[in-house]
């Protein structure tokens, strides 16, 4: 099990203001690059009321949700299961 602490900022942008936006990304912070181009394959779970859904939806700043995650072709990687907790920007998942 382990867990990594993050924040996280998410943006609504339309095609011309992405330029903006990636100029500003990567000369005004510190953010940079992990991790090389991949496939990312989630699925995500949520109860029968769509709780998960909803809450996001809602703007709720403490959440979890639960998802199910691997890297690149189905055949070649192990999957993950993820609890991702939210309380406002910062977050962490835990991952089995």
């Amino acid at each position: 099990m382990s867990r990594s602490y993050r924040y996280e900022i998410k943006f609504v942008l339309d095609n011309a203001r992405l330029s903006d936006a990636m100029q500003w990304l990567y000369s005004d912070t510190t953010a940079n690059k992990t991790y090389d181009n991949r496939r990312v394959n989630s699925i995500y779970f949520d109860d029968v009321d769509f709780s998960s859904v909803r809450d996001n939806l809602a703007g709720i700043a403490q959440r979890n949700k639960l998802r199910l995650r691997w890297y690149g072709n189905q055949e070649k990687s192990s999957p993950v299961f993820e609890v991702k907790t939210k309380n406002g920007r910062l977050g962490y998942k835990t991952s089995f």
